[in-house]
């Protein structure tokens, strides 16, 4: 009896940066469109998610495993 519960979402990340440890570095802002999608898979006491997540131009993977109860 697995149960599979699917999620998504989209939204903006802002970063605002101003460094002062070093001269070489300069002040900068931008924003970033974040897209996640995944899905938990619950099967007795294990639980297994996997999720892929694309912010900017960086696309990464996940996957996870443990225990819920």
């Amino acid at each position: 009896f697995a149960m599979f519960t699917p999620y998504a979402g989209i939204g903006h990340q802002w970063l605002s940066s101003d460094p002062k440890a070093t001269t070489t570095l300069k002040e900068e802002s931008f924003g970033q469109k974040k897209i996640f999608a995944g899905i938990n898979v619950q099967f007795l006491l294990i639980n297994l998610a996997l999720e892929v997540d694309k912010t900017g131009d960086a696309t990464s993977y996940s996957a996870r495993a443990g225990v819920r109860f």
